[in-house]
């Protein structure tokens, strides 16, 4: 049995109407459940940041010796170059001559506090002590011979004691003699024997006598007062002494202390003027001579570490930060080591710009995105001749997405942009 003509016409048109729709339920299937894992691509390059050393000098000056040479390898507290110290030379020299000064006072000022002898002269002595040796023997013989001044005073005191005193035992004896010669005068003239004149004349100088032993009474106390002061005044000229050697022990202190922070701090700015390398690694990029002028904070060099891990810096699109979050995977590609064969590095995002960042030659606005290589990858790549500056690409692993998804994205976005009011 034969099938009519226009049967046997639509067989094949219905085989191939069943394929296509056969296949357009598959892919529609497949559309609507297969995975596809979206990313965001931007370009960057190796970062010599972190392996980046500035040397600069925050006070700069001239540079007196220069010990490298660009490329020079260098290991850590090697000398790169030496700065002028001169100036600081000097002041250090003169804060030494103030100091020796100083401790010469001190010494001198100490044996009069404690009254004892100045320390005999040695070899290597400064002439600091020298000088205070002098001052202190012209000091101890103004006052040996302040003391002996006194001393003189009060032996003339003394002396003058001694002699009131035998003037008393004199004007004692005489005064005997005198009231035995008036009671004498008196029984005479009760008898009738004697003229009262004669008892009067006696009667006078028994008091006047009297008197005169009031006299030297009066004078003895007095002149012993004097020797009592003189006494007092021989101690205060010793505490006198004491207490400005004390006062003048302090100050020196104090002033010892001062000249030994400046000391510190002058020997420090000395040793800062010598840069030496922070790290291991390469000179590079070096900027002076010896004899140049290096201006404060500027850069004189760099070395560039060698066992620092390289970092990688992107260059992120503005229409694609929100797709990219600290954390998120990346793989990177490394277009001049494709000979390598070492594939794609995996990574992780580590920061993300807060704002866009301008390039300063093209004008272009992008964001900086920092990421770091995870362990497994950073020991494939040990070896690997990175340099700063070599180029990477990047694809920032936004997350999973169907094929359908990305075929009505752009549908949805335009219907989103349609349905809102202009």
């Amino acid at each position: 049995m034969t099938l009519p003509l226009d049967l046997r016409a639509r067989r094949p048109l219905g085989l191939g109407l069943a394929a296509c729709l056969v296949l357009l339920l598959g892919i529609s299937g497949w559309a609507a459940r297969a995975v596809i894992s979206g990313a965001v691509l931007a370009a960057g390059e190796i970062d010599a940041t972190p392996a980046r050393h500035s040397i600069q000098h925050a006070e700069g000056g001239t540079v007196a010796e220069l010990a490298v040479r660009d490329g020079q390898t260098v290991a850590p507290g090697d000398l790169l170059l030496r700065l002028e110290t001169d100036a600081i030379d000097g002041e250090l020299a003169l804060i030494a001559a103030q100091d020796d000064e100083a401790r010469a006072r001190q010494i001198r000022l100490e044996a009069e506090r404690d009254g004892s002898d100045f320390p005999p002269p040695s070899p290597g002595d400064p002439a600091a002590i020298g000088a205070q040796r002098a001052l202190f023997q012209a000091r101890a013989e103004t006052l040996a011979r302040q003391r002996g001044q006194l001393a003189e005073r009060r032996h003339q005191a003394q002396a003058e004691i001694d002699g009131l005193v035998r003037q008393r035992a004199a004007l004692s004896r005489e005064t005997a003699l005198i009231d035995a010669a008036l009671q004498a005068q008196q029984s005479l003239r009760n008898q009738g024997l004697a003229l009262n004149s004669q008892v009067e004349a006696l009667a006078r100088d028994a008091a006047r006598l009297d008197g005169q032993r009031a006299a030297f009474d009066a004078r003895e106390a007095q002149v012993r007062g004097q020797i009592a002061e003189i006494a007092q005044q021989i101690e205060t000229l010793d505490a006198t002494r004491r207490e400005e050697a004390e006062r003048d022990l302090a100050e020196t202190g104090v002033r010892r202390v001062e000249l030994a922070a400046r000391r510190s701090a002058l020997r420090a700015q000395r040793d800062r003027m010598a840069l030496r390398a922070p790290v291991a690694g390469v000179v590079h990029g070096l900027a002076v001579g010896s004899g140049a002028v290096l201006r404060p904070a500027q850069e004189a060099m760099q070395i560039l570490a060698r066992d620092s891990p390289p970092g990688i810096v992107l260059r992120l699109r503005p229409d694609d930060i929100d797709h990219v979050v600290p954390g998120q995977a990346v793989q990177l590609h490394l277009p001049a080591l494709a000979a390598r064969h070492l594939g794609d590095i995996d990574g992780t995002v580590r920061a993300v710009s807060a704002a866009a960042l301008i390039d300063e030659r093209s004008g272009q606005r992008f964001f900086r995105v920092e990421v770091t290589l995870n362990a497994d990858a950073a020991a494939r790549l040990v070896g690997a001749p990175l340099a700063p500056g070599m180029a990477v690409q990047g694809y920032i692993v936004t997350g999973e997405r169907t094929p359908l998804d990305y075929l009505l994205a752009p549908v949805r976005d335009h219907m989103a942009r349609a349905m809102r009011e202009p």
